[in-house]
C-alpha cells in the first residue's frame, strides 16, 4: 500500500509537471508570436516533447520528483534552479546538434522564455503538493509497537517531515515482555500517547484512527501480539516491520537489523560442512 501511495504521488507530480511545461510552451509562443495557430504549435511540439522528456529525467536525478527530499522552500528552490540550468544547457545542445538533422527549428529565444515561464509554476506546484501532503486528512496515521530505542527518533523524523505522508499517532511499548531490544525508557518521550502493553490493540487503533501498524516485535515470537494483530484485520489496517519502515523513511538500515543479518550470515557459514 505504501509503495502504491508513493507511486501515486509521483505520478500526480509528473502529470502536473508535464501540464505546466506544455502550458509554458504555449504562453511562450503567445508572447513571442502574438497568435498561436495549429501549424506553429505542432512545429514546436515535436522538438520540445523530446526536450521535456529529458527535463523530467533531470528532475528525477535532482530528486525533484521525491517530495520527501524537500528540506524547505530554500532547498527546493536551489535544487529546482540547478535542475533548470542543467535542463536548459542540455536543451540548447539538443537544438544545436539537431538543427538541419532532425528539424529546421532554431528556437533559442523560445527555449529561454520556456525556462523562465516554467520555473515558478514548477516551484509553486511542488509547494502546493507538499502543503496538501501535510494535511492530516491525506496522511496515514501510524501506531508503533515495541520498546525499540529508534522509535522516538523515527517519530521525531515523521513530525519534522509531514510531507512524507505519515502522522505518528501512538506508541505501544509492551515493556512487560521481552522484545529482543534494549529498553527505550531513558529516551526522551515522543509527542504521542504511549501505552505499556499490547493488549487492547484493536480498540486503540480505532481510538486513534490508525492506518498503519509498525512493529519492532516479530509476531511469530510473540503470541499475544499475533492475536492482537489478527483482531485488527477487520479494521483494514496495514502492517510493516520496524526495520523496513525505518529504511523507507530515512534511507538507512537500523543497526540492530545489520547485527541480526551479520549473525545469521555467520551462523550459516558455521553450519556449512566441508567437502
Amino acid at each position: 500500500m505504501d509503495r502504491v501511495n508513493r507511486r501515486l504521488r509521483t505520478t500526480i507530480l509528473l502529470v502536473g509537471d508535464i501540464a505546466w511545461l506544455y502550458l509554458a510552451l504555449f504562453i511562450t509562443l503567445k508572447i513571442r508570436y502574438g497568435a498561436v495557430d495549429r501549424a506553429l504549435w505542432w512545429e514546436h511540439v515535436g522538438p520540445f516533447t523530446a526536450v521535456f522528456a529529458g527535463w523530467l529525467v533531470v528532475f528525477s536525478v535532482s530528486r525533484l520528483c521525491d517530495l520527501s527530499a524537500s528540506g524547505g522552500r530554500a532547498d527546493l528552490g536551489f535544487r529546482l534552479i540547478g535542475a533548470m540550468v542543467t535542463a536548459g544547457t542540455t536543451a540548447a545542445a539538443f537544438f544545436y546538434l539537431g538543427h538541419t538533422r532532425l528539424f529546421t527549428l532554431r528556437p533559442q529565444k523560445v527555449l529561454l522564455l520556456v525556462l523562465v515561464v516554467s520555473t515558478l509554476p514548477l516551484y509553486w506546484w511542488r509547494m502546493a503538493l507538499i502543503a496538501a501532503l501535510r494535511s492530516p486528512r491525506l496522511s496515514r496515521r501510524v501506531l508503533f509497537v515495541g520498546a525499540n530505542p529508534i522509535v522516538p527518533s523515527l517519530i521525531a523524523e515523521l513530525i519534522a517531515k509531514p510531507q512524507l505522508g505519515y502522522t505518528p499517532a501512538a506508541w505501544v511499548q509492551n515493556k512487560g515482555e521481552g522484545t529482543g531490544h534494549s529498553d527505550a525508557s531513558n529516551v526522551n518521550p515522543p509527542a504521542v500517547p504511549v501505552y505499556p502493553e499490547v493488549a487492547g490493540l484493536p480498540s486503540r487503533c480505532q481510538r486513534h484512527g490508525i492506518d498503519l501498524i509498525v512493529s519492532g516485535i516479530s509476531p511469530r515470537q510473540h503470541a499475544t501480539l499475533l492475536g492482537e494483530l489478527m483482531a485488527c484485520l477487520p479494521l483494514k489496517i496495514d502492517f510493516s516491520d520496524l526495520s523496513t519502515f525505518y529504511e523507507r523513511i530515512t534511507g538507512k538500515v537500523p543497526v540492530d537489523a545489520i547485527e541480526q543479518m551479520w549473525f545469521l550470515e555467520n551462523l550459516q557459514e558455521g553450519t556449512k560442512r566441508p567437502y
